[in-house]
């Protein structure tokens, strides 16, 4: 399987002529994406994310008390805001610039910690989606 990884892509059309495959495009858009924002911004959108499962936390402990007929609603929420917390700050360490000596490994590292968060966090919607309408 070859991968061609152009930086030059002019459009999103250019993207998807040049691509092959449905893997061989997502490789391409990344790359498309990535060349065209730089990454304070992606780091803005995590610290966003973050701020979003702080919320999530804040209301899930706010109503732990007021929720006696869905009690696992709040423990879902609370559980769900600390899992996008660490995404989003696992997301901020691998955007944030490094030298180039030290990427291979840490990115490996990332990725395989993104995947396991990724996972994690889909058992527990599904799972949390059973628990609180078996409640």
């Amino acid at each position: 399987m070859s991968h061609r990884k152009d930086p030059t892509f002019q459009s999103f059309i250019d993207i998807y002529k040049i691509s092959n495959n449905a893997m061989e495009f997502a490789n391409n858009f990344e790359q498309y994406v990535s060349s065209c924002l730089p990454a304070y911004i992606w780091i803005g959108l995590m610290f966003s994310l973050t701020l979003w499962g702080i919320m999530h936390v804040i209301v899930g402990t706010i109503n732990i008390p007021f929720c006696p007929s869905r009690p696992m609603i709040p423990v879902f929420l609370i559980v769900m805001g600390c899992l996008y917390i660490l995404w989003s700050m696992l997301r901020i360490y691998a955007f944030w610039p490094r030298s180039r000596a030290d990427t291979l490994g840490v990115d490996l590292t990332c990725k395989a910690l993104e995947g396991i968060m990724i996972i994690a966090k889909l058992v527990w919607l599904f799972s949390g989606k059973l628990k609180v309408a078996a409640s």
